[in-house]
């Protein structure tokens, strides 16, 4: 089917805007009064939460809102049937998340702290991760993803500007990929671990 360009939302509303995602119910928009849905004329779902500390990521799965708080928790809204219910503490134990960055999500939960280790979490528990076969660590870390069809997980280094890391989920290092300027130039394979 054709698709046009069209904007999806704005307005007041959308003021003070940082976070976007999307689910399968549709896209939102963590603004300064809380969680909107992005439309035409975006409405305010989930408002700002006194408990919230700092959100620094917003991610959606399935039909669910994950968001990354550097106070230690990362908060679940579930969607049933027609609205988000409240929210959950998702995390079974305290987590130290006031370095986080980003989160990725594609059944577990990825979060990517600023001295470029990597913590993964599954319904809610902390399950082992290691990144092996890394010389050195990242230097500037700033943006991990995956998803649910993803065999891979992506790690973006801002020091250099131009350093996309891949690892297969099991931890394995595939590729660091080169970028400048936006453009892809080099898929370097490394050795296998």
């Amino acid at each position: 089917k054709d698709r046009k360009n069209a904007i999806l939302s704005g307005g007041e509303k959308l003021g003070g805007s940082k976070l976007l995602t999307t689910t399968e119910n549709g896209a939102y928009v963590l603004a300064k009064d809380g969680i909107l849905k992005a439309s035409k004329t975006p409405s305010l779902l989930i408002e700002e939460d006194s408990s919230w500390s700092n959100i620094i990521d917003m991610k959606g799965f399935s039909s669910n809102l994950y968001l990354l708080d550097d106070g230690g928790e990362i908060w679940k809204y579930p969607f049933l049937e027609t609205e988000f219910s409240s929210k959950q503490r998702w995390l079974k134990e305290q987590t130290n998340l006031s370095s986080a960055l980003s989160m990725a999500v594609d059944g577990s939960l990825w979060v990517l702290l600023n001295d470029g280790s990597i913590l993964r979490f599954t319904q809610g528990n902390s399950s082992f991760f290691r990144i092996t076969g890394l010389e050195k660590g990242f230097s500037n870390p700033s943006i991990i993803y995956t998803d649910f069809d993803s065999e891979n997980l992506y790690v973006l280094d801002k020091y250099t500007g131009n350093e996309i890391w891949r690892f297969e989920t099991s931890t394995k290092i595939q590729a660091k990929l080169e970028i400048f300027e936006q453009v892809l130039i080099k898929d370097e394979k490394l050795e296998p671990i």
